[in-house]
């Protein structure tokens, strides 16, 4: 049998240690290598987004009271529509001639009114 001298082991700081907390000792793994980049890609459509899905954000964009206050902000006497048939009839030429000189005179009455 030995006989102990009394002394316990004291570690040296450049002797590395073999607890958790050196990272020396170990080898660092590797990580996997990227491959070069390749700038001859220019097809950018997969990150193009559908028909649908623009339709979609389009509407949950839209606000779901602009019906309602459009209604209520537009005058009573202008939610009378004209008919279709009268807005795509052409005019005559003495009907175009007419419009032509009213138009002329309410210029020459705004102008007046500057």
């Amino acid at each position: 049998m030995m006989a102990s001298t009394g002394r316990s082991k004291v570690k040296h700081r450049d002797a590395p240690s073999t607890g958790s907390r050196s990272s020396s000792s170990q080898r660092p793994t590797r990580k996997a290598r990227k491959p070069a980049w390749d700038d001859s890609v220019r097809d950018l459509s997969v990150y193009k987004s559908s028909k649908e899905e623009l339709e979609r954000r389009h509407l949950v964009h839209q606000s779901r009271n602009a019906d309602i206050v459009r209604h209520e902000l537009v005058p009573q006497g202008s939610r009378r529509s004209l008919p279709s048939s009268l807005l795509c009839t052409p005019l005559s030429s003495s009907q175009r001639d007419d419009l032509l000189n009213t138009l002329a005179s309410s210029d020459r009455a705004f102008a007046a009114v500057k």
